[in-house]
């Protein structure tokens, strides 16, 4: 009986699989081609970018299944937006006469 995987070991396999292809094509790039491996050099690198583009689109899935990841910058300005609301909620009047009462007599 296979033994399901969870979605952080999918998603870090993924991740190292990118991590490799794009290796594989950087060293591709750094090759000092012959004239007859020219054609095989972009070919491969063909290959490799497509199955990077694939893999992308993979781990994006993954994120985004596993809840996406939030930023630091984003939850501190949810962060401050929540405190903006409950600092706001705590000043206001809690009855009608205090209410009445900031009303500007003229």
């Amino acid at each position: 009986m296979a033994s399901k995987k969870s979605l952080e070991t999918i998603e870090k396999e993924v991740q190292d699989n990118i991590t490799a292809l794009s290796d594989k094509y950087l060293a591709l790039m750094q090759e000092d081609p012959d004239d007859k491996d020219i054609e095989r050099i972009k070919e491969d690198k063909k290959q490799i970018s497509s199955r990077l583009t694939a893999l992308k689109k993979d781990l994006k899935f993954l994120q985004g299944v596993n809840g996406g990841k939030i930023d630091k910058k984003k939850e501190r300005e949810l962060q401050k937006q929540q405190d903006d609301i409950i600092n706001w909620v705590k000043k206001m009047p809690n009855s009608i006469s205090d209410i009445v009462k900031t009303i500007p007599k003229s």
